[in-house]
């Protein structure tokens, strides 16, 4: 598609300025075509409000006007989709700390310099830099519709040229987008990529459309969801309002969710245990509502309270959560993946794990065969083993979080929690020994899991649930074995340091983790690195 001039963008375009306060230039307070948006820190009077300087990624604009505190995006957190960036020919403090920023983006040339525009604001004027953003293949470049189309034309061509592909959220109320500003999100079979783009950059408007595909890396040099995963939600698509294909209602809760945790991050407003002060305090949209609702229409029922730990923890016993090399991607722009999947504040992992057996299986006679599987499992060492009480079950199924103990398609009570199993797998306690074991993210005992859920599962839910690392373990120990943890504690480091590792080994250990120890490391140490230009720079 042909670039548009810094004017055709003024007069059609969306525009967002931020930071900048008093009166807006005339051409934004005029009627136009595309929508303006501006933004300062705290709001003040007609003017929205922002916390974060990495909240311009998300405003999808075609032209950003930056001022005061917000030149600082050109150092880190530049919004990727803009056509346009204009900043304040004022100086400021801030307009001194993002030179670097632009001087390095020139160098690479993906700004272009266009020169000092003056633009009129009743009778006085305001004078901007302006560069041009250098779209490359590798990035998710904004598409958009033109009103003469709309969302209802766009649904009709989808439908008419028998397109594979989904709108992946907030689609009840289409052709409505819900919100003002909203986008169109899209999530479209490979095949059809070009098809779909060309009809969206032959008619441009300003209701904003993303436009992501099963394999291209187009978010942040990875894919929007593993293929496999983005591949089912659009063979398993179902028919929405308006003519649309929208995802079942179980794809549809998995994907929001895993748009809130791993695209969106702390900016979801989805509360956390391990960055609380991180969190936004006003999405711009109700995520957690929309989870709770998407929730109770796939009839499944989510751990409370609703936390981005719980969640992921969900994603994981449900096979959506990410693999450690993909989150290690994610990692750099999003702290709760960073803080929770790759800090040293996490118990280390040593391959403890709770096996929960559910009153199903004492119920059809298969407990004693599913227990003796876990006992004769080679590497799995059985520590605590307890069957609850009535008050127990009562108990832990309302304080544990990731587990699924009710669903609409089981007879109630079949799917509570009412057998403990502790275990620790000699196999990662050994890794733990060599200084490896943060490489094994996809632990046995998953798969463990996974076997017995082939043995003994028949129907809808599942007899077992288990947990996946030993953070989420030791959350559970006070649960399922109250006053014990202290013990229990004792007795994981005496076995762990029991277990005699020669030289050799460690060697031998390391060299066949390699690539996944590095990509652990360098994660952690570029995240460190960001962090404290961030903190010096952008906050």
């Amino acid at each position: 598609m042909t670039d548009r001039s810094f004017d055709s963008y003024l007069e059609e375009g969306n525009v967002a300025f931020y930071g900048y306060r008093g009166m807006l230039p005339d051409f934004a307070r005029a009627p136009r075509v595309g929508r303006t948006r501006a933004f300062v820190r705290g709001g003040a009077e007609g003017m929205r409000s922002y916390e974060r300087l990495q909240e311009l990624r998300d405003e999808r604009a075609d032209v950003y006007f930056l001022d005061t505190d917000a030149t600082r995006v050109m150092v880190a957190d530049f919004p990727g989709t803009a056509r346009y960036i204009a900043v304040r020919a004022w100086p400021t403090w801030s307009w001194f700390v993002s030179l670097p920023g632009i001087v390095r983006r020139l160098r690479l040339k993906t700004l272009l310099y266009e020169g000092v525009r003056s633009l009129k604001t009743g009778d006085t004027a305001t004078r901007w830099f302006v560069f041009r953003h250098v779209m490359t293949e590798s990035l998710h470049t904004r598409l958009s519709i033109s009103e003469d189309v709309g969302v209802t034309g766009l649904l009709a061509f989808l439908k008419d040229e028998q397109v594979a592909y989904v709108v992946q959220r907030f689609f009840r109320d289409l052709p409505s987008l819900g919100r003002s500003g909203g986008d169109l999100d899209l999530l479209i079979a490979d095949a059809d990529e070009i098809k779909v783009k060309s009809f969206l950059q032959a008619h441009p408007g300003p209701i904003t459309v993303d436009a992501w595909t099963v394999s291209r890396k187009s978010f942040n040099d990875i894919t929007y969801y593993p293929p496999p995963i983005a591949r089912g939600i659009i063979e398993r698509a179902v028919d929405g309002p308006s003519g649309s294909r929208v995802p079942n209602p179980l794809d549809a809760l998995h994907a929001f969710i895993y748009h809130a945790l791993y695209h969106k991050g702390v900016f979801a407003g989805v509360p956390s245990t391990t960055c609380p002060e991180a969190v936004n305090k006003k999405p711009e949209n109700d995520y957690v509502g929309e989870i709770r609702e998407l929730a109770a229409r796939a009839g499944v029922t989510l751990a409370h309270p609703v936390t981005m730990e719980t969640l992921d923890t969900y994603l994981a016993s449900v096979e959506w959560r990410p693999k450690l090399d993909t989150l290690a991607k994610i990692a750099p722009r999003n702290v709760w993946v960073w803080k929770y999947h790759f800090s040293e504040e996490r118990d280390q992992e040593v391959g403890l794990g709770i096996f929960l057996i559910k009153a199903r299986a004492f119920q059809n006679g298969t407990a004693d065969a599913l227990l003796d599987t876990i006992r004769k499992t080679e590497g799995l060492v059985v520590l605590k083993d307890v069957h609850f009480t009535p008050e127990d079950i009562a108990r832990v199924s309302t304080e544990l979080r990731g587990g699924v103990w009710h669903d609409a398609r089981v007879p109630e009570g079949e799917l509570l929690p009412v057998h403990a199993v502790l275990v620790l797998d000699e196999t990662v306690a050994r890794k733990a020994r060599a200084g490896t074991s943060h490489a094994v993210f996809d632990q046995r005992i998953r798969a463990v899991k996974k076997q017995l859920r082939r043995l003994f599962d028949q129907g809808p839910g599942s007899a077992v649930h288990a947990t996946d690392n030993t953070t989420e373990t030791w959350e559970y120990v006070p649960v399922c074995f109250p006053g014990e943890e202290a013990a229990l504690r004792a007795e994981v480091e005496r076995r762990v340091m029991s277990i005699e590792i020669t030289t050799w080994e460690k060697v031998s250990q390391a060299v066949r983790h390699v690539p996944r120890i590095a990509t652990y490391e360098f994660t952690r140490l570029k995240r460190r690195a960001r962090e404290w230009l961030i903190a010096l720079l952008v906050r």
